[in-house]
């Protein structure tokens, strides 16, 4: 920062003091830091501090999402799109290589934070592993006992019993947000809540039953789909007084309001299911169609972008925001 003093000669240099250089790193998308990184040696090791690599905002990068040939061995194939749905994907390798032996026809369950969850169906006991316990393993819409707690400190798994009382009934839809666990309750028009050590149980009302829940621009978001023939209808809610459980109406739109003239590709129907919502824009992403379309919907906008064609035998698309946390190390350009 030049400053020129009033005879407008000595031009003086005035440096900001490292804490604010800091703070307006740590607002900056990764990208941008990765290119500061190299501004000067002060700078990469403010860019390096794991404070700052923490707080960086880390964008969604794309899809990861599987798909079963109808012919041959029936084995899971994974594939990757970028969000924008151009350009060489960012995962050049989506099989997930570093699997060891036999484990790698697992199919994803969630993601979060950079971190997916597998699930591996043992063909010998056919038991299936899952974080919430159900007294049907196949059915995870099921009444609720239990939850198992991973530590990646300890490397152990902890049984907690629910607190949310008996006939809780959760789907596997869950969202991580302020440092709690959020879990879709059917019947009961709330969302469960527990947090990471399993000792503080709840439920947030909710002004109907929702199918879907997500975090965008630090609030939490759920979305309620009605059936309506051949014309669904969304609705978008946002929880933007998380303390006073507040529930605000943010947007409301029906399928034949999004796509406009039914396209050949959805055959009879306008029939979509919610896949994401944008972690840091207005943005929901839908797969629509008989080919399961990969779309995105801009709720500001009100403008739906075409991304990918996922095929008809597919599974739902999990969307992958990269950790980067340990990618600028001291000394690395």
């Amino acid at each position: 920062m030049e400053v020129t003093s009033r005879s407008g000669r000595n031009p003086r240099v005035v440096r900001l003091p490292d804490e604010l250089v800091a703070e307006i790193l740590a607002r900056m998308p990764y990208r941008s830091l990765c290119r500061f990184n190299l501004v000067s040696r002060s700078w990469r090791a403010l860019c390096s501090d794991p404070a700052v690599r923490r707080r960086c905002p880390q964008t969604l990068a794309g899809f990861f999402f599987t798909t079963t040939p109808l012919c041959g061995p029936h084995r899971r194939v994974r594939h990757f799109v970028n969000a924008s749905g151009r350009g060489a994907p960012m995962v050049s390798d989506p099989s997930l290589a570093f699997l060891p032996p036999g484990h790698r026809d697992a199919c994803f369950v969630d993601s979060c934070n950079g971190i997916f969850l597998c699930r591996r169906e043992d063909d010998d006991t056919r038991s299936v592993f899952a974080l919430v316990k159900a007294q049907n393993p196949f059915d995870l819409r099921d009444l609720v006992t239990g939850m198992e707690i991973y530590s990646s400190e300890t490397g152990a798994w902890t049984y907690r019993p629910s607190e949310w009382g008996n006939g809780t009934v959760a789907s596997c839809d869950s969202v991580f947000c302020n440092g709690t666990l959020h879990l879709i309750s059917h019947g009961s028009a709330s969302l469960l809540t527990v947090d990471i050590e399993g000792r503080t149980w709840g439920k947030i009302p909710t002004p109907r039953d929702f199918d879907f829940i997500g975090v965008s621009q630090g609030h939490l978001y759920a979305v309620h789909k009605s059936d309506r023939g051949n014309d669904d209808k969304l609705s978008i809610w946002v929880l933007e007084d998380y303390a006073g459980q507040q529930w605000i109406k943010k947007h409301a739109v029906s399928a034949r309001q999004m796509f406009g003239t039914r396209p050949r590709s959805f055959g009879d129907s306008y029939s979509f299911e919610v896949q994401a919502i944008h972690p840091e824009h207005s943005l929901i992403f839908l797969a629509a169609g008989k080919l399961s379309s990969l779309m995105s919907y801009d709720m500001d906008k009100k403008r739906v972008r075409f991304i990918w064609t996922l095929g008809e035998n597919n599974e739902p698309a999990y969307p992958y925001v990269p950790c980067f946390s340990d990618w600028l190390l001291p000394g690395q350009h």
